[in-house]
């Protein structure tokens, strides 16, 4: 069972690791807004799927009021 555990923990490590520092390429690259599209192709779904769940909910902190998209 320790094997099991010490490669999930591993596995999640990396996994972490990796996204980290996508997300630290990104904010560089975007500093004050993050386009939609480089995300949707990160996550592998559609901008429409990023745009409707920014819509429908604070996903993530991030809400819509109007025009603007608002982080809490």
């Amino acid at each position: 069972m320790e094997n099991i555990t010490t490669n999930i923990d591993d596995n999640l490590t990396r996994f972490l690791k990796a996204e980290r520092e996508w997300l630290n390429e990104i904010i560089e690259k975007y500093p004050r807004q993050i386009p939609i599209q480089p995300i949707a192709e990160h996550w592998g779904c559609a901008t429409d799927s990023i745009r409707a769940a920014i819509e429908q909910d604070a996903t993530f902190g991030v809400y819509r009021i109007g025009s603007q998209v608002l982080c809490r």
